[in-house]
């Protein structure tokens, strides 16, 4: 469970991988609900860790920026050997 923010909207599915709540009280009453259906919170608990490990790990993350960075400097390219990166 999270904040519901643009941001985590783009990278989710809202009640998929997380749940996401807009204040205070819409936090209390989703714990609520979710404490009484526990296969629906592994379910989404599951869905939400193989969605991270697909595609928000750290690796994933650089690798995009190097990506970035290779289109952003002509010449450049992150996968030079002895530069600590494939």
């Amino acid at each position: 469970m999270t904040l519901h923010t643009p941001a985590v909207e783009r990278l989710f599915v809202h009640r998929r991988h997380l749940v996401m709540s807009k204040s205070p009280a819409e936090t209390v009453a989703l714990v609520d609900y979710y404490l009484e259906h526990e296969q629906e919170r592994l379910a989404i608990a599951a869905a939400g860790r193989l969605a991270v490990l697909a595609e928000h790990t750290y690796d994933r993350r650089a690798a995009r920026m190097l990506a970035c960075l290779d289109q952003l400097l002509p010449g450049r390219s992150s996968r030079k050997t002895g530069a600590g990166w494939e």
